[in-house]
């Protein structure tokens, strides 16, 4: 499920189910509920930036979180960071 974890970080392998849950609770998030019909990607049309999967860590008092970063959301206009729990931990 994860092709590396060391000291809180772990980083998710693409084509598996907890891969699939992360992005589809990303898509579901409140900030990409107007970018359309590709609500994973939240393409952003002025910076041609999408959301990015940065790895998953573990928060203290949240346990392990999948963090996602868009560099310029089409909505915000600015740097956007959602994280979303994981079912399965490292």
């Amino acid at each position: 499920m994860y092709e590396f974890v060391e000291d809180g970080f772990a980083h998710l392998k693409q084509a598996n189910v907890e891969w699939e849950r992360a992005w589809d609770r990303l898509s579901r998030a409140l900030i990409n509920d107007t970018v359309g019909t590709d609500r994973r990607a939240a393409y952003c049309p002025d910076s041609r930036e999408t959301w990015q999967y940065m790895g998953t860590v573990l928060v203290e008092g949240n346990g392990w979180v999948h963090e996602f970063r868009h560099r310029h959301h089409p909505v915000s206009k600015q740097r956007q960071v959602e994280r979303v729990p994981a079912l399965c931990t490292p």
